[in-house]
């Protein structure tokens, strides 16, 4: 299974998702490479070097066919309100959800929508806070 991910590209200000990219690491640079036959149909190299941080490749964290969450979306609980951050928590090795007073498993919040993500949507970032 190909890992799925999302790259925040700081300088365009935009995501991009694996559909279109594939992060190839040598040495201590970090490339994006798009398809090769997009990029032979119009002329360019196939490497685009980028000085991509690790808090921007944001790997999948759920997806069951309807609902796709990433790391660092905002997601907000159907039946609260309650908003909260998906990030990876690297002592338990799972995906968890932090709130303004918690921190919960991603698996109790799976009946939740995708609102946003800390980078295209820092404004719903200060309601989490709150």
């Amino acid at each position: 299974m190909i890992p799925k991910f999302r790259v925040w590209d700081e300088d365009n200000h935009k995501m991009s998702y694996s559909d279109y990219y594939n992060v190839v690491v040598l040495s201590d640079k970090v490339y994006l490479r798009e398809t090769l036959r997009k990029h032979q149909k119009e002329g360019k190299e196939s490497l685009v070097e980028s000085n991509v941080k690790d808090e921007y490749i944001m790997p999948l964290a759920y997806s069951d066919g309807k609902t796709t969450i990433y790391d660092k979306d905002i997601i907000r609980d159907w039946s609260t309100g309650e908003l909260g951050v998906v990030v990876y928590d690297n002592e338990d090795c799972a995906w968890k959800v932090k709130t303004d007073t918690t921190e919960e498993w991603l698996y109790n919040w799976l009946g939740c929508d995708v609102i946003g993500n800390t980078y295209e949507d820092p404004e719903l970032l200060e309601r989490v806070e709150e």
